[in-house]
C-alpha cells in the first residue's frame, strides 16, 4: 500500500533563493508527491525563475494576514 504525502511550500522570496527549498521541491514534483501551494509573502510578489515554473497552474492558498488563517 502507497502512502499519501503532500508537501506544502510557503512561498517566499527567501524560499525561492534557498538551494535546499529548490532541491526539496523539485524532489517532491519528481516523485509525484502533492505539492500545496501557500503564499506567504504580500500580495505583490509572484513565484518565479525554478518556483514559479513548478508551481505553475496551482490553486494557492493565501496565508498573508493573519485572518487568513481563519480560512
Amino acid at each position: 500500500m502507497r502512502a499519501c504525502f503532500s508537501k506544502i511550500c510557503c512561498a517566499s522570496p527567501r524560499y525561492q533563493s534557498s538551494e535546499n527549498c529548490k532541491l526539496e521541491l523539485k524532489f517532491a514534483k519528481q516523485s509525484g508527491v502533492e505539492i500545496v501551494p501557500v503564499m506567504a509573502e504580500g500580495k505583490n510578489w509572484r513565484p518565479s525563475n525554478w518556483l514559479g515554473l513548478i508551481t505553475a497552474g496551482a490553486l494557492w492558498t493565501p496565508l498573508i494576514k493573519d485572518a487568513d488563517f481563519e480560512d
